[in-house]
């Protein structure tokens, strides 16, 4: 059954030849006041997805109170690897996704999660503080 196998938030997620590169990991996210704004990248993955089916993905950030501090993001697409990226990734798929400025009111336990409808969430706590007290 499909699912989504992992999540990271980082400084930033880009490909080098074959490999994906995850630059500088967040364990906590800090941006220079609360409120304040920071960006990020975040990263998923997927398994054991199925040629030619359909898929729907939300994601969403909530804050410490289980509020979405955002829109949720939908992204709908369907899952046909050429035989090239069938052999290489085995029915897997990764995902990087910039999020520019997000506004985050105010510090604690922020929850990250990713959505494969139908199938399984993962979720992803980060702690937020201001980097100036």
């Amino acid at each position: 059954m499909a699912k989504i196998s992992s999540i990271i938030v980082s400084e930033d997620t880009f490909n080098n030849e074959n490999e994906m590169i995850i630059k500088n990991p967040y364990t906590i996210i800090t941006p220079y006041a609360v409120p304040g704004n920071f960006s990020f990248v975040l990263t998923f993955s997927m398994i054991e997805l199925q040629p030619g089916t359909s898929y729907s993905l939300e994601i969403n950030i909530q804050n410490p109170h289980g509020e979405n501090i955002r829109e949720p993001g939908i992204i709908d697409f369907d899952y046909q690897p050429s035989p090239e990226e069938k052999t290489r990734s085995r029915d897997s798929a990764s995902l990087s996704l910039n999020f520019k400025n997000v506004v985050f009111k105010e510090e604690g336990l922020h929850t990250f999660y990713v959505e494969l409808k139908g199938h399984n969430r993962k979720e992803l706590e980060i702690p937020v503080f201001s980097l100036v007290q």
